[in-house]
């Protein structure tokens, strides 16, 4: 009834300690030479998919759609530094000709990216939601004091922080039509 395209998480190195990190996802890439349809009876969920076509996209559900991002983790500590980030992988939809998707639920957008080289048709009879998904780096140094009788002094402090909010972007050769009931 309802169909899913998950991510799997997977980790990039040996977690020997917290300090080091490289969560990634494994996502799931659908590909149609001519065309690609996906029907559901009830919820249609992706995870950072990739649907492609090189000819027509339909996409359709009885129930809602949600077009997800997922979150990938680094963080990595050397000497004295410390940098973490967050990146985000939005789902894809991309068509070499028409992209449709039909919902009789509402619609989801996080961090999507829609791409046809035709016209581009949406349709949601509960409405939209675009969700911007946050990606995030830091950088951290450490210092340490010594001193004569409290034993050492660690400071850490924050030398970056920088944010960047990954949105919806919609692209196409032809119109763009969104509708809602």
């Amino acid at each position: 009834r309802n169909i899913t395209f998950p991510s799997l998480a997977y980790s990039a190195i040996n977690q020997v300690n917290d300090n080091n990190k490289d969560d990634r996802h494994i996502i799931a890439q659908i590909r149609g030479d001519k065309k690609l349809t996906i029907a559901a009876n009830g919820a249609l969920t992706t995870a950072g998919a990739k649907l492609t076509s090189g000819g027509d996209v339909t996409l359709s559900s009885g129930g809602n759609m949600r077009f997800e991002s997922v979150q990938d983790h680094t963080s990595r500590e050397s000497g004295r530094e410390f940098t973490g980030s967050v990146t985000q992988q939005g789902t894809e939809l991309t068509s070499g000709g028409v992209l449709t998707v039909i919902s009789n639920g509402s619609i989801l957008f996080q961090a999507t990216q829609l791409a046809a080289k035709g016209a581009m048709d949406i349709a949601a009879q509960g409405g939209y939601l675009y969700a911007q998904a946050m990606e995030e780096s830091n950088h951290y140094e450490k210092t340490e004091t010594r001193r004569r009788w409290y034993g050492k002094k660690k400071t850490t402090t924050r030398t970056r922080h920088d944010v960047t909010n990954k949105v919806t972007e919609f692209t196409a050769g032809g119109d763009i039509n969104l509708l809602s009931r």
